[in-house]
């Protein structure tokens, strides 16, 4: 695990070089799809740019959403919590929901077809999400569970996660779930098959949620009577996508 790398006499986030990174590469995935496809270019720079602000600032109103179950509207925004405000994480749940609403209503202003470039390009957001969790394991933030055998990671005293324990590289785990759902996605796209892309990667990636979520061990993630705020939000996809999956279905069906 390694938080930070020396470049030139500074310290780099690695956390920071892998989300660019992800980004970079996920970026070079659609618009080597979108020119076969002949998909304007330049819908896409606008619809990610939006989605990018969107989902920032998303997921850290998330965050510090998560973060008031510990320590509460009152001592907020005194000066000691301040550089945890700045400096703490994120929360990829909120990033997706406001991103995905701030691309979907400036879509509209400027008259883009969200939805079709979702459907084809959604493949994007789990492997840019791949190399998030990557950097989320050279930090040691959303670490997972005491364990202490094959695979056990024991992070450094400089790292988000504790230090004298072994502990279970959930963040790998995910990581690699993520690659495999941006693989599938890709591929169906690839094949023109991508109709229901977006109820498959927001049921699928609920479910690896709902799971991964029982594998972490960090407390500012917000846990309600025993289920984490991801698990819940989890749930709520889940339902969503497949009752959006079936009507659609149910429909065609009819139509045909």
């Amino acid at each position: 695990m390694l938080p930070y790398i020396n470049i030139l006499n500074s310290k780099i986030s690695t956390y920071g070089i892998l989300i660019a990174s992800g980004i970079i590469i996920a970026n070079i995935s659609v618009f080597h799809m979108a020119k076969k496809n002949r998909d304007s270019i330049d819908d896409i720079i606008i619809l990610e740019g939006y989605g990018l602000i969107g989902g920032f600032i998303g997921a850290k109103l998330m965050y510090i959403a998560v973060l008031l179950n510990q320590i509460g509207w009152d001592t907020l925004f005194q000066p000691k919590n301040i550089p945890l405000i700045i400096n703490g994480g994120f929360v990829f749940y909120g990033g997706l929901i406001l991103g995905v609403f701030t691309s979907l209503s400036c879509g509209k202003i400027h008259k883009i077809q969200t939805i079709d470039f979702l459907k084809k390009y959604i493949f994007a957001i789990p492997l840019a999400h791949a190399f998030g969790r990557l950097g989320c394991f050279f930090v040691g933030c959303c670490y997972g569970i005491p364990y202490s055998k094959i695979g056990a990671v024991q992070f450094p005293s400089n790292s988000f996660a504790p230090h004298n324990i072994s502990l279970f590289p959930v963040q790998l785990l995910e990581s690699i779930l993520l690659f495999l759902l941006s693989v599938i996605l890709y591929t169906l796209s690839k094949k023109s098959k991508s109709s229901y892309n977006i109820e498959i990667y927001l049921f699928l990636y609920g479910l690896i949620r709902v799971l991964i979520e029982f594998l972490r061990f960090d407390s500012v993630r917000g846990v309600y009577w025993g289920v984490s705020t991801s698990q819940y939000i989890s749930f709520v996809l889940i339902l969503i996508s497949t009752f959006c999956f079936l009507l659609r279905k149910r429909k065609k069906g009819t139509l045909s």
